[in-house]
């Protein structure tokens, strides 16, 4: 009896540790933020409080204390985001997913994110190096402390994050930057563009499925003046592609003797995307385009090679070619072989290098340059020459660190916050309810009480809705000012109300017989039901919308058929000498509309009433590093169960105040966004919306909101679930700099 009893003790205690250890793997340790922690470097102390939601508020009396702080908060909140992207862009991606990610270490290797990086930085002034030391002390704090490093993504890596250096802020400021120019499409290009034009843009591609980060040209801000109140509304969504991790952090600042600042963080660097600082705010959109073209080079500049590692320490050589800022591509296909029997003489003098898998922050391994010295390009020697190339203001030495911190100051109306990386513009606000376009925002509408801005082209359709929503306040005489809350749940379009009759126009131009009746409304199968769900339409892409999904996936048809959009018949017409082109747009709609029911019965059976657009335009969300073919083997189970995609029920559109996804809009689907906005009748509150997708606790995947959250309102209310403080850990910190955030 006792050797039972002992044996079932024994049963239950080894149950326990696998338990224990299953859950230490797939949970990791507490990640709930310590109550004291020593900071190296640190002068003074911060304060740190952390509300239910994961917000930050800051309390320091410097600069250097608040960087510090932000670093620790972004460290602690982000640990995976910001190190998967330092991993991305110093081109190391090989030595913790294997050799399968080889190509997108080459690209980052050859874009210059890490060295164009630490060549900026030391070309920095002091005063704003000090600010990025700073930072890193609170980041280092928060990447080396056991609760980061077992989270259970390092944890079942088998990786841990390394020391975080300064300049590593402007290598994810640069491919920030990067992602955030749109790269021109690979049908567009000529048929004599070489192989090395369309490698690059494969995988350009395959880097931005690859951090599910993409699509950000579909941001818009809009400011708006109540009619009857007066109140002036500052709104901003910022839309990031399909993450589940989102890359921006909101955060609070108090400052003793200065205005408090509620922002939204770029987590790895210390820059504030939008918000408020006193008297101000602003909310910068993320634009540009990258420049795929033939153009003269410097035939004398001598190309790089670098070694990066893969698998087992395995290396391989990349060759980079980089000339008056752009990226020079090969004409031909070069075949980088491995050179495991190299050995890496170029290790920079110092201690020994640690364990790879902190290897991350080392300078890429086997710089060097081939060839002899480079001729200037005014000697006799430099010749030019022609070759395909990209184009990117990247691709040369230098940050926005400056216009970053001008923008939060105040100082953009005055032409400081020039960004350089970026093709940033957007709108800034102050307290007294003025408002004003800055910077080179591609598209803005200006109205009376209103302003828009949005690099995409939905940007003018957006501007309709905020009118009508003003027109309609106006008229309201019994709820006073703007009901913003109400304002990013409308998902009625403008541009479907504008294009959708005239589309129908085309196919009644087809269907109506000698009586003057419709064909189609005698018919009871599909394409019958399909024309009558579009007559009944309101233009809305509510989820239960049955319409919106036949319209947004006939219009795709349309643009995958003739790379456009559909223009209005009236504009057809205005082209034409006859009634002959007309009726070509007519029947290629009629034809293109039958296409697109066929393939929605193909996908989502016969039965029209499950074409329902929550399932039609799903919000679908990826984790980054994980959800992806790309990673090895070995992860490959995980990312097809715990970091599968989470599909949630979808809603609105890019042309509607409520944003989400769209079959109109080719490519990956864009649905994730980070909206915030704030009111001059509550300065003080900034009030934010975004999904939350928690994996690092119990079934968190399982828990993933199913509705549109609610907005969240960040106040300086003192209050916090828990608290943090920074507490300097030596006396040898470096003297107190104080300046304006």
């Amino acid at each position: 009896m006792r050797r039972v009893l002992y044996a079932a003790l024994a049963l239950l205690a080894l149950l326990a540790v696998v338990g224990g250890a299953l859950w230490y793997f797939s949970y990791g340790m507490d990640a709930t933020p310590p109550a004291r922690v020593n900071v190296a470097g640190l002068q003074e102390r911060a304060h740190l409080s952390w509300n239910g939601a994961g917000v930050a508020t800051i309390r320091a009396d410097s600069t250097g204390g608040r960087y510090a702080a932000l670093g620790y908060a972004h460290g602690t909140g982000r640990p995976w985001m910001v190190a998967l992207w330092r991993q991305t862009a110093a081109g190391r991606l090989g030595e913790w997913f294997g050799e399968e990610m080889l190509p997108l270490d080459r690209l980052a290797r050859r874009l210059g994110f890490a060295d164009l990086a630490r060549r900026s930085y030391a070309q920095l002034p002091g005063e704003q190096k000090a600010l990025l030391r700073s930072y890193a002390r609170g980041m280092n704090t928060a990447l080396q402390s056991k609760a980061v490093q077992t989270r259970s993504k390092f944890a079942l890596l088998g990786e841990t994050p390394g020391r975080w250096q300064p300049w590593h802020a402007l290598a994810i400021e640069r491919l920030y930057a990067y992602l955030a120019h749109r790269p021109p499409a690979r049908d567009g290009l000529p048929s004599t563009a070489p192989p090395g034009a369309r490698r690059f843009l494969r995988t350009d591609s395959t880097l931005r499925r690859w951090l599910h980060v993409h699509d950000m040209g579909r941001s818009a801000a809009w400011a708006a003046r109540s009619p009857q109140t007066g109140t002036t509304h500052l709104f901003y969504r910022h839309v990031y592609g399909s993450s589940a991790i989102p890359p921006l952090q909101a955060v609070l600042f108090e400052r003793p003797g200065a205005s408090n600042v509620s922002a939204l963080s770029l987590p790895g660097t210390p820059f504030l995307v939008a918000g408020r600082d006193g008297p101000h705010a602003w909310a910068l959109l993320p634009g540009g385009t990258l420049q795929l073209e033939r153009a003269a080079y410097d035939t004398t500049a001598a190309p790089r090679h670098e070694r990066i590692l893969g698998a087992n320490d395995s290396e391989h050589l990349v060759t980079v070619r980089r000339s008056g800022g752009a990226l020079l591509l090969e004409e031909q296909p070069v075949e980088e072989q491995p050179v495991k029997e190299q050995p890496v003489k170029e290790r920079p003098a110092g201690p020994a290098p640690a364990p790879r898998r902190d290897t991350a922050t080392a300078p890429p391994p086997g710089s060097l340059r081939l060839g002899g010295p480079r001729p200037s390009p005014d000697s006799a020697a430099a010749r030019t020459d022609s070759l395909w190339q990209v184009r990117w203001a990247g691709l040369r030495p230098g940050s926005d660190l400056a216009s970053w911190r001008a923008l939060a100051r105040g100082e953009a109306s005055g032409g400081n916050a020039t960004f350089q990386l970026l093709r940033a513009g957007g709108i800034v606000a102050d307290s007294s309810g003025s408002f004003s376009r800055f910077g080179t925002p591609e598209r803005t509408v200006a109205f009376e009480g209103g302003l828009v801005a949005g690099p995409a082209r939905w940007t003018p359709f957006l501007a309709e809705q905020v009118q009508a929503r003003l027109r309609q306040a106006a008229r309201d005489t019994t709820t006073p000012g703007l009901q913003l809350q109400q304002w990013v749940q409308a998902d009625s379009s403008a541009w479907a109300g504008r294009l959708a009759p005239d589309m129908l126009a085309s196919v009644d131009s087809l269907s109506r017989t000698r009586s003057g009746t419709f064909t189609y409304e005698e018919r009871t199968d599909i394409f019958g039901q399909a024309i009558r769900y579009l007559r009944n339409w309101n233009f809305s892409y509510e989820r239960a919308s049955i319409g919106a999904s036949i319209f947004d996936t006939w219009v795709a048809a349309y643009h995958r058929e003739t790379g456009r959009l559909p223009a209005s018949r009236g504009a057809v017409d205005s082209l034409a000498t006859s009634d002959s082109l007309r009726a070509l747009e007519d029947r290629r709609r009629f034809r293109l509309l039958s296409s697109a029911v066929s393939r929605l019965a193909s996908r989502y059976g016969d039965d029209i009433e499950e074409w329902r657009w929550e399932t039609v335009a799903p919000d679908t969300r990826h984790f980054p590093g994980w959800t992806d073919s790309l990673s090895a083997r070995r992860l490959r189970v995980l990312a097809g169960t715990r970091y599968a995609p989470i599909e949630i029920p979808g809603g609105g559109h890019p042309s509607t105040l409520n944003h989400g996804a769209s079959p109109v809009s080719l490519g990956r689907p864009a649905p994730a966004g980070y909206e915030a906005w704030l009111s001059t009748d509550q300065w003080q509150t900034l009030h934010v919306r975004r999904r939350r997708f928690d994996t690092n606790v119990p079934f968190g995947r399982y828990r993933a909101q199913r509705v549109a959250p609610d907005p969240l309102a960040l106040r300086f209310d003192g209050e916090g679930a828990h608290k943090t403080t920074l507490v300097p850990a030596d006396s040898s910190a470096p003297r107190l700099f104080r300046a304006r955030f």
